[in-house]
């Protein structure tokens, strides 16, 4: 994810989220090689819509650089190493 595509990115999960009403977004990024700081910014900014929205942003499978560049640009977004995983952690328990 870099710059070119990051603002498109937000947008369409932003409309999926509300047009299926998720309550959580697990952003599988395992096929995301690397990121650029506007991408991190970016994905900041999608997980602060969507929690004013009530909504989660997670990522599932990020690589060492994703993490890194997350880190130092102030991001903080679970992560998980697999979609499975992440979608256990934000499943509540049953009643």
């Amino acid at each position: 994810m870099f710059f070119a595509n990051a603002e498109h990115v937000g947008t369409e999960v932003r409309r999926l989220a509300r047009r299926y009403n998720a309550r959580t977004v697990v952003l599988n990024v395992e096929e995301m090689p690397f990121i650029d700081v506007t991408a991190a910014q970016a994905l900041s900014n999608l997980a602060a819509h969507l929690e004013r929205d009530n909504r989660a942003l997670v990522l599932a499978h990020p690589n060492g650089q994703v993490r890194d560049v997350l880190a130092h640009n102030g991001t903080a977004i679970n992560s998980y190493v697999s979609i499975e995983r992440a979608i256990e952690k934000v499943t509540p328990e049953p009643n």
